[in-house]
């Protein structure tokens, strides 16, 4: 008796025999209807007849043979086919007459039209077996549905490729026929003007000959209107054709994918029904019976195979979560990643120190004090626009662009900008690198394959100039996670604009790319021999203004004057020779030698404009004393030291 906080009233708690047999009663008829979810099969499709037999011994728990001697009605020991159909349409109801003889058929080893009870005794085993016949052959027709599917997407893989070629030539062409067009109606506007310039007193050979040539002009222009219809015909079929091809492709990705999982179903059904053979011929069981995963009492949760929960890899985590858009959360974890378990406790406090602290807040990157540098890629400049040049690529664009964005001596890109087909190559960098960059802009992109867009994490701003791809555009743009698409295809649309909406898209997620990396001021001295990060050093300072700079012969007779960081280079001293290991140290010979005497001073010389023999240097003690000048030479030169080396000419001082 338990009191409750109430005076008088006192827990009444039922006896435990009868919860036990409420328990037992409501756990009888949870399985009974699991068992009958088990028998319809998945969204409610209807198993085959020997399963559904199967079910139904399991649930009357009876063996085949008792069942079928209750079906021997006049107890000779054998079913004939009619009663075997009247008996299975009560048991199992809603099966065609066929497969139920079908059925019968299989069982009577002796086809002798009667199924002996003698022959019952293998039905389990008989049941087993036909089960696993069937998934086998399931299981071949889904492999032989893979190689046919793999065998066609080949062929559509192909027919892709040309349709790509195709739509890149086809709409070069148009560009062309635009530009036919436009330069007809330029020519004939220009014969219009020197009409009209003519005077009324023109001679009239003269008018008529510039009426043929505005003739000729029209009829070019015509021409030219004519091939450019046909060619956006052309183009819009190429178009199509590159969409079907696409949506064929995509279709058997999805037949493929859907017959991989049905083969791995029927080849972890014949497993289970192969385990389930070899337990029956064991004598271990009768039937069939489903192997079900086995799960934690309290948790629910799968079990591994030692009996412990698998619990989440912390790597794997943190892997996928470092594949994000800022380049300073990728480097974080991927400290973390190598932190986890491994690092001692400074080594971890020292990690901690970089994380920015409560209250901190980012400062966001300025748009105006990025610089902007154009790459040669696939459909500029003198490279091929299409995708086989793409294809062709001996290295992977992530480590191209890697490599570019590091000689300027940064670790990643703020934006990344791509026009038509260079498209190709700034998503499959991104999809192998994601830190390569902050933002990506995309105009009129030809993309081989839009199914990966969702794996994009940046910010992606779609542009549509070409009236032609402004659908496509806006399908690449709902495809992406964080997609921007603008339509500037009007005619009143301006090249400006361009830069307009991507300073308003820059501004408005510049959150996101708030690196220190990219928010300083600095512009690289990208002409400095030094590159790579060396370039964003500071520039030295220059030397005073008037000083000559030294000049060298190249060997033809001309002079040319040596750059600056190479006039300035330090000369090698004797603490350079010492470390170096070619003199000895310069402090034990100065300690070893005696003290310098005293120099006599050089009697002062009159001023003179004549020539006189240079005298000889004065050399300097061993002590480190700075040496004593030369005279200059009449030609106001300094003697060499008498080696061979030749004098510096120079202007004559006068008194």
């Amino acid at each position: 008796m338990a009191n409750n906080g109430t005076k008088g009233r006192r827990s009444i708690s039922p006896p435990p025999k009868k919860v036990q047999m409420l328990e037992d009663a409501i756990d009888a008829v949870s399985k009974e209807a699991e068992e009958d979810g088990a028998a319809t099969g998945p969204k409610g499709e209807k198993p085959p007849l020997i399963v559904a037999l199967d079910l139904f011994l399991k649930r009357k728990k009876m063996r085949p043979a008792a069942l079928l001697k209750s079906w021997d009605d006049n107890g000779d020991g054998v079913i004939q086919r009619e009663e075997w159909l009247q008996h299975i349409q009560i048991v199992c109801p809603g099966y065609e007459e066929k497969e139920i003889l079908d059925l019968f058929d299989s069982l009577d080893e002796d086809k002798s039209g009667m199924l002996e009870l003698i022959e019952i005794k293998h039905l389990p085993k008989n049941l087993i077996t036909m089960q696993v016949d069937e998934v086998k052959k399931t299981e071949k027709e889904a492999q032989s549905l893979i190689e046919e599917r793999e065998a066609q997407k080949l062929v559509a893989t192909e027919e892709l490729q040309t349709a790509e070629s195709l739509a890149g030539k086809e709409y070069s062409a148009l560009q062309s026929a635009e530009q036919d067009v436009n330069t007809a109606q330029g020519q004939l506007a220009d014969w219009k003007s020197k009409l009209e310039a003519l005077a009324p007193d023109a001679p009239e050979e003269r008018r008529q000959k510039v009426m043929r040539s505005m003739a000729l002009r029209v009829e070019e222009l015509e021409e030219c209107q004519q091939t450019l219809i046909s060619a956006r015909g052309r183009q819009e079929a190429a178009d199509e054709a590159l969409m079907q091809a696409r949506s064929r492709v995509k279709q058997l990705d999805e037949e493929l994918e859907a017959a991989k999982e049905s083969k791995a179903a029927a080849k972890a059904k014949a497993k289970e029904h192969q385990q389930a053979q070899a337990r029956a011929q064991a004598g271990s069981v009768v039937g069939i019976k489903d192997v079900q995963e086995a799960k934690d009492d309290k948790t629910g949760k799968p079990k591994g195979k030692d009996g412990k929960d698998e619990g989440p890899l912390s790597n794997c985590l943190l892997i996928s979560a470092a594949a994000g858009s800022d380049a300073q959360i990728v480097s974080i974890y991927e400290q973390m990643i190598n932190l986890v378990f491994k690092a001692p406790a400074a080594t971890r406090e020292k990690f901690l120190r970089q994380l920015p602290q409560l209250g901190e807040r980012a400062e966001a990157a300025e748009v105006d004090a990025c610089f902007h540098v154009a790459i040669d890629l696939f459909g500029f400049g003198k490279s091929a626009a299409n995708a086989a040049a793409f294809r062709s690529l001996k290295t992977t664009p992530a480590v191209v662009l890697a490599d570019i964005i590091r000689s300027l001596g940064k670790s990643h890109a703020y934006a990344m900008v791509a026009v038509e087909h260079s498209a190709n190559i700034v998503v499959k960098a991104l999809l192998d690198k994601p830190s390569l960059g902050s933002f990506v802009s995309l105009r009129d992109p030809y993309l081989e394959n839009e199914d990966v867009l969702t794996r994009i994490l940046q910010p992606v701003l779609v542009l549509s100039l070409n009236p032609q791809r402004m659908s496509v555009c806006r399908r690449v743009a709902n495809s992406l996670q964080q997609g921007k698409f603008v339509d500037l295809t009007s005619k009143t649309a301006k090249k400006s604009e361009h830069a307009q909406a991507l300073h308003v898209f820059l501004q408005e997620f510049n959150a996101q790319g708030s690196d220190p990396g990219v928010v300083g001021k600095k512009m690289p001295l990208l002409t400095r021999l030094a590159g790579g990060i060396k370039a964003w050093s500071e520039i030295p300072p220059k030397k005073p203004a008037g000083m000559p700079k030294p000049r060298m012969d190249n060997g033809f007779g001309s002079m040319k004057a040596l750059p600056e960081f190479i006039v300035s280079a330090p000369k090698e001293s004797k603490w350079d020779k010492f470390r170096k290991g070619d003199k000895e140290d310069p402090i034990e010979i100065l300690s070893q030698r005696a003290p310098p005497k005293a120099q006599p001073a050089m009697p002062a010389k009159p001023p003179s404009t004549s020539s006189c023999p240079p005298s000889p240097r004065t050399k300097s003690p061993r002590s480190g004393s700075p040496r004593a000048k030369s005279p200059r030479n009449a030609k106001g030169g300094r003697r060499s030291n008498g080696k061979g080396s030749k004098k510096v000419s120079g202007s004559i001082k006068s008194a």
